[in-house]
């Protein structure tokens, strides 16, 4: 019974596919609508070449209305005096920022000096003050943890009792002063 239902619903015609065998248009309402097109594309080209020449008209209008106000001139002239005065200010305030990030890169180590030069001038100073605290601050401090600087830990800072007295012997010798080799013969003797 299931195959049946299949079969009949297999037969159904897709309206969608009929719809593409009556596609057929007439060809007087194809002339009508391309005719309607190449009208509507000759209005445009002419109403686009109106607003042109409207827009050259204009154009000159304005020149000649310039030309007969001399006000522009004088607007012009202080303008320019105007810009005159500021390229001044401009000028010193760009020699002062560049003498100013010199003199604060310049007070920073040289592993970071790459880092700033995109900064702006006030993260710049931030961060030289910054910098100059943490050095001033660690000034004179050294990691006692280093080999050779103070010797601690189990092995003097070496890695075994063995690299310790190969390395170091005097100070293997001090720090484990009890026994010594007094003779050649490397017979120990109690100190």
């Amino acid at each position: 019974m299931s195959e049946e239902k299949q079969v009949e619903a297999n037969n159904v015609e897709n309206p969608s596919t009929d719809a593409s065998k009556n596609n057929d248009i007439p060809y007087s309402r194809f002339q009508e609508v391309n005719s309607a097109k190449k009208e509507l594309a000759d209005q445009n080209a002419k109403l686009q070449e109106q607003l042109n020449t409207i827009d050259a008209d204009n154009k000159a209008k304005r020149e000649e209305r310039m030309k007969k106000n001399e006000d522009y001139k004088t607007l012009l002239a202080e303008k320019e005096a105007e810009i005159e005065k500021l390229s001044g200010f401009e000028n010193k305030w760009n020699d002062y920022e560049t003498n100013r990030r010199d003199s604060l890169v310049s007070r920073l180590p040289e592993n970071k000096q790459k880092f700033v030069s995109s900064m702006s001038l006030m993260d710049l100073e931030e961060f030289v003050e910054l910098e100059t605290a943490n050095l001033n601050s660690a000034a004179g401090k050294t990691n006692s943890a280093r080999q050779g600087v103070n010797p601690t830990g189990e092995f003097g800072g070496y890695s075994s009792y063995a690299e310790w007295a190969t390395k170091d012997p005097k100070g293997y010798e001090e720090a484990n002063g009890q026994v010594g080799i007094n003779n050649v013969s490397g017979t120990a003797t109690q100190s």
